[in-house]
């Protein structure tokens, strides 16, 4: 991916993206449009199906909470990136799973609304 940070840089990662919800969406980020792969309709492989409907329990578990917030998630980012590929970059260990050294990890946008159910 070619991706500009704040408009003024352009470089390119090493993390390949999937994007999947709702059909027709797409998202933004750092300058690159992604478009998803629905994960409803006709057709839908069933791996997007499961995102999909792990999308719904998620929706269901999060209204269960008292205060919280908007929970109509409508699409899934997934990160991905081989550490052994790209040895010249430093990764972090991931602190939850054992998963070793990744160079995505658990984050927020900036631009979530208040009082959000992502984070």
């Amino acid at each position: 991916d070619i991706v500009k940070a704040g408009g003024q840089h352009a470089s390119r990662t090493f993390v390949k993206r999937t994007l999947v919800g709702e059909p027709g969406i797409t998202y933004k980020y750092l300058g690159l449009r992604l478009f998803a792969h629905a994960w409803s309709g006709p057709g839908v492989p069933p791996v997007l199906k499961t995102i999909g409907d792990l999308n719904r329990q998620m929706i269901e578990m999060t209204k269960q909470h008292k205060n919280h917030g908007k929970c109509d998630y409508n699409l899934t980012l997934i990160n991905f990136m081989e550490p052994s590929s790209h040895s010249k970059v430093g990764f972090k260990d991931e602190a939850y799973y054992g998963m070793g050294k990744v160079s995505v990890s658990w984050h927020a946008d900036s631009s979530l609304e208040s009082n959000s159910s992502i984070g």
